[in-house]
């Protein structure tokens, strides 16, 4: 099958075809920025939630962050002023309810 023709019965964008036929994108790949944490470090984080929450451990959004702040210095990932914003905490909650 031809790339026009390919576009053409998938409805994709021919610049997107070429795209990743050139090996420029992975296959997989997402749309989008990348990600701050690595799949494992969000499973921390989330992990970590789910801990407080089973010991009845009342924690917010301020204290959540500052876990992912200490998380990423370890790790090495940079936040601005060390600690994720609010901006990153709103992003990440509309991944999880996507």
């Amino acid at each position: 099958m031809s790339q026009r023709a390919a576009c053409k019965a998938f409805n994709v964008p021919r610049c997107t075809l070429k795209v990743r036929l050139s090996g420029k994108t992975e296959l997989g790949a997402k749309p989008g920025h990348p990600t701050s944490f690595s799949f494992e470090q969000e499973e921390k984080l989330v992990d970590y939630a789910c801990n407080r929450a089973s010991m009845g451990i009342g924690f917010g959004r301020r204290q959540l962050l500052g876990y992912a702040g200490r998380l990423a210095s370890k790790h090495k990932v940079n936040f601005k002023n060390g600690t994720p914003s609010v901006r990153w905490w709103e992003d990440s909650s509309e991944d999880m309810h996507a």
